[in-house]
């Protein structure tokens, strides 16, 4: 599982999902725990900062980025967000609305005790007795892909 502010991105085509690089994994001390945050030590003793991850992919025309938090890919599955995103699409609505209505329901999910979810999935995988959604922080950014005017 990815710590807290972890995100990933999903690309979709058509009705299809392209597969994108993940960001590597948070180091954590137990199943859906980052590693404790504790006080930061003095500027003098604090580790140079990790160099940013940059990835690259190549997008056509009418491709739509998705990317979020953890609290995103926690409480939805990809194809329930392609099938928000290809329904948005259809109906010719702003990114704005994509991103809204994706919100929407991973806050739903995230509340609902009884569906399964990614988390409860990756949970019950490791050996806990988990249902529901999770809540955690829920950040969704949706862009279309458009070809240049100039």
């Amino acid at each position: 599982m990815e710590g807290r502010g972890a995100r990933r991105n999903l690309q979709a085509r058509g009705n299809r999902r392209h597969p994108q690089p993940q960001p590597p994994r948070v180091r954590s001390f137990r199943f859906g725990c980052a590693a404790a945050v504790r006080r930061p030590p003095p500027p003098s003793r604090r580790p140079a900062l990790a160099p940013t991850t940059v990835f690259t992919f190549p997008v056509e025309s009418d491709d739509v980025i998705v990317a979020g938090t953890d609290g995103l890919f926690y409480n939805l599955y990809n194809n329930e967000i392609i099938a928000i995103v290809v329904h948005v699409v259809r109906a010719k609505l702003e990114p704005q609305v994509t991103t809204q209505k994706i919100a929407a329901l991973t806050r739903q999910r995230a509340q609902d005790k009884n569906w399964q979810m990614p988390f409860s999935t990756a949970a019950q995988d490791a050996g806990y007795r988990y249902y529901g959604g999770k809540m955690d922080y829920i950040t969704v950014v949706v862009s279309y892909v458009t070809a240049s005017t100039s």
